[in-house]
This record gives structure tokens, C-alpha cells and sequence, in this order.
């Protein structure tokens, strides 16, 4: 239980305390496995913060656990998510248009594109050749 507490920061849920008591490791190596996490943990977070703007709520942090990915995964698949396409594409329209996107520019860009598959980097490559781009990145 207090491993949950000093690394993750959190209470261990009873069925995840009891889970670990069944391990046959020893008290060393199963601290060693919590430092890793809350390691892991706070790359999570960082990646919300960087991507979102925000905190992640702890369903969502703990949810990447889950999944046994690496951080370049959960890094992918947190950058890629609507709330974090969306955020993207306001920042490229404020830096390479200098203005703030459309609710039909944003919808275009972000549901219509998607729908394309296309990546975040993708779609501000395009976005940085639109004409407009061009003509402001000439007036700035």
C-alpha cells in the first residue's frame, strides 16, 4: 500500500494491493517496478500537459498503464486524440496564418482530416503551404 502512496500517489485499489502481495518477488525488485512507474506516470503527465494543455485525469493516466506500451506509443496515441488534433490545429493556424481558425476551418481540419488519416504533422505541413500562409509568412 504505501508504494501506491510515495510513487504513484495515489491509494492502491484492493484488488491491485492483493495483486502484487501474489507476486513472487521480492520487496526490493517490486519497488524497483513502482519507481519505473512513477517514472512512466510522470511522462504520461507530461505528455497531457504538452499536448492538452492540461492535466490528465488519473483514469486517463492509468489507463496508458494498462495497455504494456512504450512511452513513444502512449506519446502517439495521446497526440492523436480529438481534444489534442484540435489544439494543434489552432496553434497552426496562429502561427502560420496569424489568426485564429473558423469554427468550419477547425471542423475541416480536424474531423474532416482525420477522417483522412492524416497525422498532426500532416496536417500542419498543408496548413503551412496554404496560400494565405504563404502571403502572411511574406507580410511577418
Amino acid at each position: 500500500k504505501e508504494f501506491f502512496r510515495t510513487y504513484l500517489g495515489r491509494e492502491g485499489t484492493a484488488a491491485e494491493v492483493a495483486a502484487w502481495c501474489g507476486k513472487n518477488m521480492l520487496l526490493p525488485a517490486i519497488e524497483a517496478k513502482f519507481k519505473e512507474m512513477q517514472s512512466k506516470k510522470a511522462a504520461v503527465e507530461g505528455f497531457f500537459r504538452t499536448y492538452l494543455g492540461r492535466a490528465g485525469r488519473a483514469a486517463e493516466v492509468y489507463g496508458q498503464f494498462v495497455r504494456n506500451l512504450t512511452l513513444d506509443q502512449i506519446e502517439a496515441r495521446i497526440r492523436e486524440l480529438p481534444e489534442a488534433r484540435t489544439r494543434a490545429v489552432k496553434g497552426f493556424f496562429q502561427i502560420y496564418l496569424g489568426r485564429p481558425a473558423a469554427a468550419e476551418e477547425l471542423a475541416h481540419w480536424t474531423t474532416g482530416a482525420l477522417g483522412q488519416g492524416l497525422t498532426v504533422d500532416e496536417i500542419g505541413a498543408l496548413i503551412k503551404k496554404l496560400p494565405e500562409a504563404r502571403q502572411y509568412q511574406a507580410w511577418s
